[in-house]
Formats: C-alpha cells, structure tokens, sequence
C-alpha cells in the first residue's frame, strides 16, 4: 500500500488499535502538566520540578507508539498528525491540556470525512484516502496561512 486508506481494515486491527487508544490516553493524562510546561521553556519547566527527561522519554514513547500502531493498520495517511495539531493550536492556543482533546476530535472528524469523501466522490471506485487528505490538509492550512498573513498586515 503505497498511500495510506482503511480499505483493508480488520476487526483484530481495530482490536488493537482501540487498546493503544487507551494506553495513549492514559499516558497523555499522567503527562498532560509536564508536556504544558516544557513547552513553555526548559528553565521554567525545571525549576517548576518537572522531571525534563523523565518526559520527553516517556513522551517520545507514547509517540513511537502512537504512529507505529497507526501506520501498520492504517499506512501513511499525510496532514492528520501535523497540520491538524497546528490548526487547533492556531484556533484554541497552544496549552497542551486544552487543545489534546481537541486535536484528538478533529483528527477523527478530518479522517472520517475524508474516507467518507474518498467513497463517495467516484463510485465505483475509491480515492485514496491518503492523497485526499494530503490535498485538502493543504488547502486548510494555506487557508490558515493566507489568513495569518493578512492579520499581520492590519
């Protein structure tokens, strides 16, 4: 599979998947106020009494995890895991215990509608889910780029 679809998705996947779901929740849960302070700055993060680390190790755990379970079931689907990060981070801020659940919303609603369009747009046939999201991921994000710059201009 050259790009990334849930064409050929099994139950035993989605078995999978939903208990790595689950891990990873409970991991961004426990992680939420550490990963909110390195991302403000190192110094402040350590003389908060974050475990600097101790984080980015666990966190870059739950990220391998993360993008090793989903790329094996689903392949390689472009823009979810960075565009849609950013865009919710451009709507809602960049504090990670706000904006973690949002991301995970929107995610799933852009792959669902994705793979709804893909379905849909040529029947018989099915697009490929992964180059459709690649096209209209960055459509969205020069949409929010276009917009930035004309803020920055006023």
């Amino acid at each position: 599979m050259l790009v990334g679809g849930f064409s050929g998705v099994t139950y035993q996947a989605v078995t999978l998947l939903a208990i790595t779901f689950f891990i990873l929740v409970i991991g961004l849960f426990c992680l939420r106020q550490e990963l909110t302070l390195l991302a403000l700055n190192d110094q402040l993060a350590q003389g908060l009494g974050t475990k600097r680390n101790w984080t980015r190790l666990w966190a870059a755990c739950l990220i391998v995890l993360a993008a090793g379970a989903s790329v094996a079931v689903a392949g390689n689907i472009a823009f979810v895991g960075l565009g849609i990060p950013q865009c919710i981070a451009l709507l809602s801020g960049h504090n990670f215990k706000h904006t973690v659940g949002q991301v995970l919303l929107a995610g799933g609603a852009f792959l669902s509608f994705g793979d709804a369009l893909a379905k849909s747009a040529h029947p018989p046939f099915e697009l490929p889910l992964g180059a459709l999201t690649a096209i209209l991921g960055g459509l969205f994000l020069f949409i929010f780029l276009w917009r930035n710059q004309e803020e920055a201009l006023n």
